[in-house]
């Protein structure tokens, strides 16, 4: 891998032809690695026109705004490039009603001001491996606002945020990472799965 990264590095400095670089895109989208220069240029990206000039560059044709909903679930609002500015601007609002446990945490009881409002989080802009690279998709996770901009109340981000400040504020620090939980089951004699644990562990 990092061999292929360097000689696709080398031909960019030297005006090299893009074909090399295509095949390098190729090979990672096989094997389901982001190519380093691509990874470098997405932790460059910290501004709104940055943003907007990686999009043009790696050919971004949709951008998805991420959020989670009260019990932990990731749900996605898909956007074209060009709305993207009217969205840093003024939000992306959608209807809380609609998502699991978010009307309990509502200022408004009247249906048209149910709404809410994601603003993107441009420092967790990434490009989504599995998806084409021509016509990339990327995702960056929001935060929710109400209509007035302040934060919602059952934003599980801004919640993780403020707790993370008053832990702080106690000298102590919050470390959180992912685990990865996987079960095996028995194959019945048709080679189905079944119900039955693999092992006793």
């Amino acid at each position: 891998f990092c061999n292929i990264i360097l000689v696709s590095e080398q031909r960019r400095s030297t005006g090299g032809k893009r074909s090399f670089s295509r095949f390098v895109d190729a090979f990672f989208r096989i094997s389901g690695q982001m190519p380093h220069r691509i990874v470098r240029r997405m932790h460059m990206v910290t501004s709104e026109r940055e943003i907007m000039e990686f999009i043009e560059e790696y050919d971004v044709k949709f951008i998805r705004l991420a959020f989670f909903d009260l019990f932990g679930n990731q749900k996605n609002i898909s956007i074209m490039p060009r709305e993207l500015k009217q969205v840093f601007a003024h939000g992306l609002s959608f209807d809380a009603s609609a998502v699991s446990g978010f009307s309990q945490g509502s200022q408004f009881t009247e249906e048209h001001t149910s709404d809410l409002f994601l603003f993107p989080d441009i420092s967790t802009l990434t490009i989504l491996p599995w998806r084409p690279q021509i016509g990339r998709v990327v995702r960056m996770y929001c935060e929710i606002r109400y209509p007035d901009g302040s934060a919602y109340a059952l934003d599980t981000r801004s919640l993780l945020k403020r707790m993370m400040k008053q832990v702080g504020g106690k000298g102590m620090q919050i470390m959180a990472g992912t685990e990865c939980e996987f079960y095996l089951f028995e194959r019945d004699e048709n080679g189905k799965p079944t119900t039955i644990p693999y092992d006793e562990a």
